[in-house]
C-alpha cells in the first residue's frame, strides 16, 4: 500500500508541476496538490483496506499508520535528498505552516488515515 502511495505522490507531483504550477504559482499549486493527493491518500486506504482495518486491532491501526509516517519522512528525505538532489534545507521548507506549505497535512493524513478508516468502518 506504501509503495502505491509513493507512486500516487510522484506522479501528482510531476502533474502538479505541468498542469497546476503554471496557472495557480508554486505556492498555490503545493497546496492545491498537497490536498489533492490527501485526499487520494484516504480514498485508497478505505478502497483497498477497509475491510482488512475493519478487523483489525485499534492498536494495529496506529501501527500501520506510524508505519508509513516513518516509511514517508524516510523515502522523502532520503530520495529527495540523495536522488533528486534537493538540499535539506529546501526539503523541511514544505513543513513550514507560517509559510503556507502544508505537506505535513499529508503525514498527518496517512498517519491517521488507518484508524479514520476503522471508525467510518464502524469499528
Amino acid at each position: 500500500m506504501w509503495l502505491l502511495f509513493s507512486v500516487v505522490a510522484v506522479i501528482a507531483g510531476i502533474l502538479r508541476e505541468k498542469f497546476l504550477t503554471p496557472r495557480l504559482g508554486p505556492l498555490r499549486a503545493h497546496q492545491a496538490g498537497t490536498l489533492i493527493v490527501t485526499g487520494i491518500f484516504f480514498i485508497l486506504t478505505y478502497w483497498l483496506l477497509g475491510n482488512l482495518l475493519a478487523h483489525a486491532s485499534v492498536g494495529e491501526a496506529w501501527s500501520l499508520g506510524l508505519i508509513w509516517l516513518v516509511m514517508t519522512i524516510c523515502f522523502e528525505f532520503l530520495f529527495g535528498h540523495y536522488v533528486v538532489g534537493h538540499s535539506w534545507g529546501h526539503l523541511l521548507a514544505d513543513y513550514n505552516l507560517l509559510k503556507g506549505r502544508l505537506w505535513g497535512l499529508v503525514l498527518v493524513g496517512i498517519t491517521l488515515f488507518p484508524r479514520l478508516v476503522q471508525l467510518v468502518k464502524g469499528s
